[in-house]
């Protein structure tokens, strides 16, 4: 929530802002309370500061942390979300609930009314990802990318997926999927320039939705990688 004087004059104001923007921009780079310590606990806590919408929540220290309260991928409030742990000893942890069906397109009949899916991304440095998607009725899907370094400039990835519902439905249509993603992926990461991820984060321009691969560099940076891996 809480930014240098520079970025919050270069941000737009929020949606429907009651103050004139001078008075907003004014007010923004100060300190104020939002909540009693009470409050908040291990569940995220709403609140409204200069007509932004604002989450709180506690870290397993017990320290406190604020955010915007929105998910830049597709909008939901994250204080619908909670708070399970912190960025882990071998990675980070990244949970989120959103309104976005992980059905097929065909199947997106389902899908309960009003459902929230809840997608959560665990990362294990240095180059290990999984996502396990929480279906309607205890269903879980999880989806590893484990990528193996051949060489600097050359990488296998090993994609294990796996399901505890319809175990004897056919896999194909979720490999081709997966499939699909990939390369697309492909298509895109195979002409990015530089190669190389850059140590300096001003080299790149970076939003919101990019938190977790920020996360994700600097903890390869932890681990002691060199500059051509970090950012």
């Amino acid at each position: 929530m809480l930014t240098t004087s520079e970025s919050l004059h270069a941000r737009a104001l929020p949606r429907g802002c009651t103050f004139s923007e001078s008075d907003w921009r004014v007010l923004a780079p100060f300190w104020y309370p939002v909540a009693f310590s009470h409050e908040i606990t291990g569940r995220p806590h709403a609140v409204t500061l200069l007509d932004e919408r604002v989450v709180v929540y506690r870290l397993s220290d017990g320290s406190l942390s604020a955010a915007r309260d929105i998910c830049h991928h597709r909008g939901v409030p994250l204080s619908l979300g909670h708070v399970e742990g912190n960025e882990t000893a071998t990675g980070f942890v990244a949970d989120y609930i959103s309104t976005v069906s992980n059905y097929s397109h065909e199947s997106k009949h389902l899908s309960p009314p009003g459902f929230l899916w809840r997608r959560r991304f665990e990362v294990f440095l240095p180059f290990i990802a999984k996502l396990t998607v929480f279906f309607p009725g205890e269903g879980q899907l999880h989806i590893m990318n484990a990528a193996s370094p051949a060489s600097a400039r050359k990488t296998r990835l090993f994609v294990p997926i796996c399901r505890n519902f319809d175990k004897d439905a056919p896999l194909q249509a979720t490999l081709d999927f997966n499939y699909q993603v990939f390369a697309e992926d492909l298509a895109i990461v195979e002409r990015q320039f530089p190669e190389d991820l850059p140590i300096d984060l001003q080299d790149e321009a970076h939003f919101p939705a990019d938190r977790g691969s920020i996360a994700y560099r600097r903890g390869l940076a932890e681990i002691g990688l060199g500059r051509s891996y970090t950012a």
